[in-house]
């Protein structure tokens, strides 16, 4: 009997040789011969081992693969949030730095350039001069309900008044009149057609500063001479003033303005009245101007 050669085994570019079980071979020379030759002329056999792991263990590749998956979704996790964080502080410091627009809650004083740029409005503190007269009283009251119930009486007669708020009183004021006789000649007209007691006193409009632009200042001046002109030129109170005075005024407000807006309202709101009535609408909104 005859051993069998080894064989060849390459694994990892390393040759490993195994022993195969012996066989039992022909006994006879000549059958020993030819074996022994023909083993000869064959060529020694080279098996490829298949690469395994041990039972129960990763192979060294697998094992590095698996180690570098947390270790990137750790990576495109961070870079997810970093880039919603910045975003988030971006616009957080856009809406912080941004200005006002026209429909935010403060409002700005200016005009436009020609080359469409903000043209800021500087304002000082103005010492307007107060506005006299007699006036004509319906009544006074310590409560502003008493008052607007009264109001609205007087307004069921015809009779137009305004509520005039001094401290922590209200006037029911029906006119105003140049003189003192005037005065009561007017109120004694309204009293014998409507059965109303008025009286007569002497008015002026409170001191006081307001925040006005050089163009309001100046337009301020020219409407208390105009004011203080047709109270003095008044010789009936139930004809209106003129248009033909009124315009000049209004065509002289400036442009960019925003303090005297309520003024200028009321002087074409009340346009066809009454003069008596006119100027002493005219006259409390003057006061509020400086409130």
């Amino acid at each position: 009997m005859e051993k069998k050669k080894p064989i060849l085994v390459e694994k990892n570019g390393k040759k490993w040789t195994y022993k195969l079980p012996a066989e039992e071979f022909l006994s006879s020379p000549e059958e020993s011969a030819a074996a022994q030759e023909k083993h000869e002329q064959e060529k020694l056999p080279v098996l490829t081992a298949l690469k395994k792991s041990k039972k129960g263990f990763p192979n060294k590749k697998n094992k590095k693969s698996f180690q570098l998956k947390p270790l990137l979704m750790a990576v495109i996790s961070a870079v997810i949030i970093g880039s919603i964080l910045g975003f988030t502080l971006i616009r957080m410091f856009v809406q912080v730095d941004t200005p006002p627009s026209a429909n935010g809650s403060i409002p700005t004083i200016g005009g436009m350039n020609d080359d469409g740029s903000s043209m800021a409005i500087s304002t000082e503190a103005y010492q307007i001069e107060p506005l006299q007269s007699y006036i004509i009283q319906a009544g006074i009251f310590s409560e502003e309900a008493n008052a607007v119930e009264w109001q609205e009486k007087y307004s069921d007669l015809e009779i137009e008044t305004v509520i005039w708020q001094r401290e922590d009183q209200y006037f029911l004021l029906a006119g105003v009149a140049p003189t003192k006789d005037l005065g009561q000649s007017i109120a004694a007209s309204i009293s014998e057609q409507n059965n109303v007691d008025l009286y007569v006193k002497e008015w002026s409009t409170t001191k006081g500063e307001v925040e006005l632009t050089k163009e309001e200042a100046q337009w301020i001046d020219s409407f208390h001479t105009f004011w203080q002109s047709e109270l003095t030129n008044q010789l009936n109170a139930t004809e209106p003033i003129t248009s033909d005075k009124i315009q000049p005024l209004i065509e002289s407000v400036p442009k960019e303005t925003n303090a005297i807006n309520k003024l200028v309202e009321t002087l074409n709101e009340t346009s066809g009245e009454p003069s008596s009535e006119q100027l002493l609408k005219l006259m409390h909104e003057y006061e509020i101007l400086q409130k």
